[in-house]
């Protein structure tokens, strides 16, 4: 037993301590992969961009559009970047459903985002969102990673059982969700 803890209730206050950083920590990674991403998908509004994994490459803006920007007083060759409002709608939120299992979620509450993100019949995708998760996917790996060897390091350190472990991680959708479960 870890020194100081020599009372039931003592060893109680212990193991409420460290759900308590289990979900911390937990939180606080979604939060981080929320910021990152959210950073990412902002940064390749305005610019055009090659194939990406799964992700074709962004059409050229049509002429029509470009005209329609023009008559609108916006520069005409930025994609999904006229206004900013896109831009300013990226967000994300993180909904932990135990100490050990969340979901963050990144996009745009505006309503023709899953247009410009999934394409239309009229108009060819130009995926943002799951672009810039799939570029991240190489650093979100590393931070779960990271958490994974904070939380062992707590069970040697502490030598208590059942400290909660961050285990698996799978993009589902344009959304990372982990689960302690899988």
């Amino acid at each position: 037993m870890a020194s100081g803890l020599h009372t039931f209730s003592s060893l109680a206050e212990h193991f409420a301590r460290m759900q308590y950083t289990a979900l911390s920590r937990n939180e606080s990674l979604l939060e981080r992969i929320g910021k990152l991403v959210k950073a990412t998908a902002k940064s390749l509004l305005g610019h055009s961009h090659g194939p990406l994994g799964p992700f074709p490459e962004w059409a050229p803006l049509s002429p029509s559009t470009i005209t329609g920007r023009e008559r609108a007083g916006y520069v005409p060759i930025t994609p999904l970047l006229a206004s900013g409002q896109l831009r300013d709608d990226i967000g994300y939120s993180v909904s932990m459903r135990t100490a050990t299992a969340g979901v963050v979620t990144i996009g745009s509450t505006l309503d023709y985002a899953a247009h410009l993100e999934l394409g239309t019949s009229k108009m060819p995708p130009r995926s943002f969102l799951g672009r810039a998760l799939h570029m991240r996917v190489p650093m979100i790996v590393r931070m779960v990673g990271e958490s994974q060897v904070f939380s062992m390091t707590m069970l040697a350190q502490t030598g208590a059982p059942g400290v909660p472990v961050l285990f698996g991680g799978r993009i589902v959708e344009h959304s990372v969700t982990f689960n302690e479960e899988e």
